[in-house]
């Protein structure tokens, strides 16, 4: 089943996950590397959902790549963000607490019935787990501010549906991206180097960095100069620039690289 709008209960992440066993630990495969379909996804949440019935405990999904669990009520356990544990030993962040028990316990059922499942007897990388992690009541969200989201980030989704803002996924470009935009502010999320940095694949990031640099950063560059008013948050890193077309006529700035306003 999707999420509706109005979802209430507690709500986790119950993302579906790869695990691996590698050399000395179990690590993970996170959804972005799984190419899910609607209907593998579908089937599988079916299969769980029936399983866990009985206990009252409801699974849905906001895209095939993002599922979540509903609890009838709020667990008493502290969980880790999924992102944190790519290429990582699992074991360090399994749920703490004093239901840290019941959360692993649903882990390891998801695990034995997934394992089993029909959809996964033609799968390369079967989804073989569910990782819990998150979780909360649907919130009250403030008068929106931007007149569209364009994002990849399942929790983005989710805000810009509960204010009622437009949203879509991230476009290939900015050409894209800039032609379909109307008057007012506009939010674009560009997070294509999380995968491969969370997982160490450093050629893969400079891959990807160069497409960003190629079919984002130069053309916004000719935006600006066109009379495009810029801004640029980085919360991580905490950066925060702005940029307009007046900021290019400032010749006597000499340019720096990048990492230097990232320290």
């Amino acid at each position: 089943m999707t999420l509706k709008n109005d979802a209430a209960g507690y709500w986790l992440r119950a993302d579906p996950v790869h695990l691996q066993l590698r050399r000395d630990h179990l690590g993970l495969l996170g959804s972005e590397s799984l190419a899910i379909s609607e209907s593998e996804a579908d089937r599988l949440l079916d299969a769980l959902n029936r399983h866990f019935a009985p206990d009252d405990l409801l699974f849905a999904r906001e895209r095939p790549d993002v599922w979540l669990l509903r609890l009838p009520d709020s667990p008493d356990a502290s969980t880790c963000p999924l992102p944190e544990v790519l290429g990582r030993d699992i074991d360090a962040f399994m749920p703490k607490g004093a239901d840290a028990m019941r959360l692993k316990q649903i882990m390891n059922e998801t695990q034995m019935l997934l394992h089993g499942h029909p959809v996964n007897e033609t799968r390369a990388l079967p989804i073989n787990s569910v990782w819990l992690w998150g979780g909360g009541t649907s919130p009250k969200v403030e008068a929106p501010r931007f007149e569209s989201i364009s994002s990849d980030n399942p929790v983005a989704w989710g805000l810009a549906r509960k204010s009622g803002i437009p949203f879509t996924p991230v476009s290939e470009n900015a050409e894209s991206w800039l032609a379909s935009l109307a008057e007012g502010e506009h939010l674009v999320i560009l997070e294509s180097l999380v995968p491969p940095s969370r997982y160490g694949d450093e050629n893969e990031w400079d891959a990807r960095l160069r497409s960003l640099e190629a079919n984002w950063f130069k053309p916004l560059r000719l935006a600006v100069q066109n009379g495009l008013e810029l801004g640029l948050v980085d919360n991580e890193a905490g950066l925060h620039l702005e940029a307009g077309p007046r900021d290019l006529w400032k010749f006597w700035k000499r340019n720096r690289p990048l990492l230097d306003y990232l320290k």
